[in-house]
């Protein structure tokens, strides 16, 4: 379930309950991507609130005001919310990226087309200006938020003795955390 809660007086607001997974860690053969998740924030935009839980294969967007299920979305291969961009296209990733309308759920555009096709998502991207960075195991990708169209060839990370790992945007600099190390890129 999803609740709002007053942050004065701890009351619950609304409460909504989503269509829980059953627990099936092999999916088809693969291991089922939405129990890889990690804690995955609620992620709210003008009036929305989108929730991608581990125990659901759906992306679920509610009314942030009510908690009224305004559209569902299957998506067991997302891992992470990255952000709204400001054409109100919803950022996700995981073995790939994909835009997805914030408003209806559909979906406008994936990095790469097809879930078979290399290369694949290895930790969190983000959103930095008018592009996402994309981790892959070897190479961050920087694809245009707008189009989804790559602006620069891959930064090659196994050359720098690096893997994929989750981003964050500090000032100028670009982090990537790995399982090993930190690193930070400038411009």
């Amino acid at each position: 379930a999803v609740a709002a809660i007053n942050a004065a007086d701890g009351k619950v607001q609304w409460l909504t309950a989503y269509p829980r997974a059953n627990f099936d860690p092999q999916k088809n053969g693969e291991p089922a991507t939405n129990f890889q998740r990690d804690l995955n924030p609620c992620l709210y935009w003008r009036g929305l609130l989108c929730v991608i839980p581990s125990d659901c294969h759906d992306l679920i967007c509610l009314e942030a005001a009510t908690g009224q299920l305004l559209w569902s979305s299957p998506a067991s291969d997302i891992i992470h919310l990255l952000g709204v961009n400001d054409e109100g296209k919803l950022l996700a990733s995981g073995n790939r990226l994909w835009w997805i309308d914030a408003w209806t759920g559909n979906i406008t555009a994936r990095f790469p087309e097809s879930n078979k096709a290399e290369p694949r998502g290895y930790g969190r991207g983000v959103l930095a200006g008018d592009v996402v960075y994309w981790p892959t195991k070897d190479a961050l990708y920087v694809i245009d938020q707008n189009t989804a169209k790559q602006t620069r060839q891959p930064i090659d990370l196994a050359r720098r003795g690096l893997t994929g790992g989750n981003l964050i945007v500090t000032g100028r600099h670009l982090l990537i955390t790995t399982a090993q190390n930190v690193a930070a890129f400038t411009e």
